[in-house]
């Protein structure tokens, strides 16, 4: 456990130049220069990625058996490097796209993306699917919805359960992403009722933490973070905002590690090593 965390945190320490939750930068909205990543995955093995955009969220979920899952899909203007982003990693096609918020910064570039990458299953809430099914009217077809509970995940050997299927304007969900011993929890919400509810879940202590609702005031409060026990923060920024000063020190706090958006990957591994090489 200990050797497999400390190479996923060195590894995001050489990607990031990784120092603590300070103040960050927006993240640019002009192009970059083409990205090419060498990735090896073994077939036991994931990779997570976090990308960095200039409007929204998106979250890429790659196994080593060649499956690609992304969660979230960015805002409108994240088109050009989501794309970007994707062939960087080698993805032409994508097996299935959660949405774990209704909001237009998680869900603008839906339609384009099941027509570009064949997506066949695009996966919500109650609430949220019947929302992207209203607003998409030809891909309703292809929505489905999670309750809480365990699921099943298109990606073969990754543990995917959901702690909290919103019903309100939202529509968010909470997952639990488990490899082995090592797991993320996706807050697709930062409301203070969610968090409140969630620190008596039995299975709410997980290693990486994504903060919900783009490093805003709300959320990751000390008694949360407290039953979570992360060892790693992630914060997606919004446009030209930046992570709420509060936020980043309650992250500090706690002790966390916290990564800003920079495009960012994290691996999930169980226990081997592998080659991943950037280039632009």
């Amino acid at each position: 456990m200990r050797d497999v965390l400390l190479y996923v945190c060195l590894f995001c320490f050489l990607l990031l130049g990784l120092t603590g939750c300070q103040e960050s930068y927006p993240a640019s909205t002009e192009a970059s220069p083409a990205l090419e990543m060498d990735i090896h995955l073994e077939a036991d093995e994931f990779l997570i990625t976090f990308m960095d955009l200039p409007d929204g969220e998106a979250t890429l979920l790659q196994s080593g058996a060649g499956e690609n899952v992304l969660i979230n899909t960015g805002g409108q203007r994240s088109r050009p490097k989501l794309e970007e982003s994707l062939q960087a990693f080698d993805v032409y096609a994508i097996d299935a796209l959660v949405l774990t918020n209704e909001d237009e910064a998680y869900t603008a570039n839906t339609d384009w993306l099941s027509a570009q990458y064949g997506i066949d299953t695009i996966i919500g809430s109650r609430k949220s699917s019947e929302m992207i099914a209203d607003r998409f009217p030809a891909l309703s077809s292809k929505v489905i919805y999670w309750e809480e509970g365990k699921v099943n995940f298109p990606a073969i050997g990754m543990e995917t359960e959901v702690l909290f299927a919103g019903e309100d304007e939202e529509g968010a969900l909470v997952l639990k992403f488990s490899y082995g011993r090592e797991s993320l929890l996706y807050m697709g919400t930062a409301k203070e009722e969610v968090e409140e509810a969630l620190t008596d879940h039995p299975r709410i202590k997980s290693t990486f933490l994504k903060v919900g609702d783009f490093g805003s005031h709300f959320g990751a409060n000390l008694m949360f973070l407290d039953h979570v026990d992360p060892q790693i923060a992630i914060v997606f920024l919004l446009g030209g905002d930046r992570a709420d000063k509060g936020l980043l020190e309650r992250l500090n706090d706690a002790g966390l590690m916290c990564i800003k958006l920079a495009s960012t990957a994290l691996s999930l591994l169980n226990g081997a090593k592998k080659k991943m090489n950037g280039s632009h």
